[in-house]
């Protein structure tokens, strides 16, 4: 075998090497077919259910021809909620009024304080934020940082989880 032809069937190999490869990635990772196996386990592991027309039920099953079969994600009842207080609060510094009115408004709700909602940290503010870090463990300094914004975004969230689960249930 001459040079010139080794040269050429090593070109040739490598063209078909790069060609099944593309074939390989466009069905994989563009059209995200890629077998029922790795489909059937992304199934399971995100509680993906198959839909069964004929009694009109959500029923667990493997799932073997993906284009054939419908599926949908189950339908669960959970409740989520994001971070209600999201400020640094101190009482003597330029706060967030919006901050400052939703802890106002929050001391309202869930611990009954009388305080105004004007958006000012006030002494009668900083004595129910007291309140709550002594109840929680954490040295009463009226400051609403890391630990005590935790704290009540953690009573916030049980509040509106306990209200969606009464509506709901």
């Amino acid at each position: 075998m001459s040079k010139k032809n080794t040269i050429l069937l090593i070109i040739i190999l490598i063209i078909v090497v790069w060609f099944i490869g593309a074939i390989y990635y466009f069905t994989c990772n563009v059209q995200g077919y890629c077998g029922s196996k790795p489909v059937s386990k992304y199934q399971k592991s995100n509680r993906y259910y198959e839909y069964d027309n004929r009694d009109d039920e959500y029923q667990e099953r493997s799932v073997r021809n993906v284009r054939r079969v419908e599926t949908r994600k189950k339908v669960t009842k959970k409740y989520t909620c994001s971070a209600y207080l999201k400020g640094f609060i101190k009482y003597g510094s330029r706060n967030s009024v919006s901050e400052t009115a939703k802890l106002e408004k929050f001391l309202q709700d869930h611990l009954g304080a009388d305080v105004e909602l004007d958006g000012y940290y006030s002494k009668t503010d900083r004595d129910y934020v007291k309140q709550i870090q002594e109840e929680n463990g954490q040295e009463p300094d009226g400051v609403v940082g890391k630990d005590t914004r935790e704290v009540i975004n953690k009573i916030y969230c049980k509040a509106k989880v306990k209200e969606y689960k009464e509506k709901n249930n």
